[in-house]
């Protein structure tokens, strides 16, 4: 059975393109669920805009996503239709990022599992959540691929997927909780400062691999490295130790 979602249609999609598409449907979900948020995009290298007597009105969990566009490793030549074993993430660029996430057990990569912009209207019931370790290794990374020298996601314990991810946020195993009243400016004033001395870099892209294979030329793109972060608010009683006086605030 061919696989459409790795397809390549019209053009292969830009890392902004992945971020627009599933942070519109992460806002569908918690609309259709009457769960209030905020999400919002924070990059080191501009001026800092939040107001510095911002505080939170309500209790809440916070969560960092940091997105990465996948890429499709060069097919062999006696390999005629396109596999998950070619999709892979290169997570060790731009330099110094890894080792941000890694420090921060708030943020996590968001890894897109398809490649056909036909799908976008799902995309986010087609990507991984991870947040890697202290003993992960800041190295390309791949969706399923048996080679023992790959480090493969598709199987470890450690990477979700969206409604899982979710689960674990309102269980409260993770995210960085936030109380009412609590300031928020610090927190991200404070990260956007660890996080900007990673480099811009410019995302390339390699027609010869993801698309006509007589085709060669490569075209770059302005990476931003764009964190988002995530903030779902809670009513004030959802940390009561009564379950059922644990609601959501709309």
């Amino acid at each position: 059975m061919i696989n459409k979602l790795l397809d390549t249609y019209r053009a292969f999609p830009l890392e902004r393109e992945y971020e627009a598409w599933i942070i519109n449907g992460i806002e569908e979900y918690f609309l259709s669920i009457n769960l209030a948020y905020d999400i919002w995009a924070i990059n080191p290298k501009l001026e800092k805009t939040w107001p510095s007597d911002e505080v939170l009105e309500f209790d809440g969990k916070l969560v960092g996503l940091q997105f990465k566009r996948p890429k499709l490793f060069k097919a062999k030549i006696t390999q005629s239709t396109v596999t998950y074993d070619r999709l892979k993430w290169s997570l060790n660029s731009p330099k110094g990022q890894f080792a941000k996430v890694v420090n921060h057990s708030e943020i996590f990569f968001c890894l897109p599992t398809f490649i056909n912009r036909k799908f976008r209207s799902v995309s986010l019931s087609h990507c991984l959540f991870w947040h890697p370790t202290k003993n992960s290794k800041p190295f390309e990374f791949w969706y399923a691929n048996n080679n023992k020298k790959n480090q493969s996601l598709a199987t470890s314990p450690d990477v979700m997927r969206w409604g899982h991810f979710i689960e674990q946020i309102l269980d409260c195993k993770i995210g960085k909780k936030f109380e009412a009243g609590e300031s928020i400016s610090d927190y991200v004033e404070s990260l956007s400062k660890d996080f900007q001395d990673i480099k811009e870099i410019e995302e390339n892209v390699d027609l010869d691999d993801i698309s006509e294979p007589n085709d060669t030329k490569e075209i770059k793109f302005l990476d931003k490295s764009t964190l988002y972060l995530l903030y779902l608010k809670f009513s004030p009683s959802y940390y009561s130790k009564s379950p059922q006086k644990l609601t959501y605030l709309a």
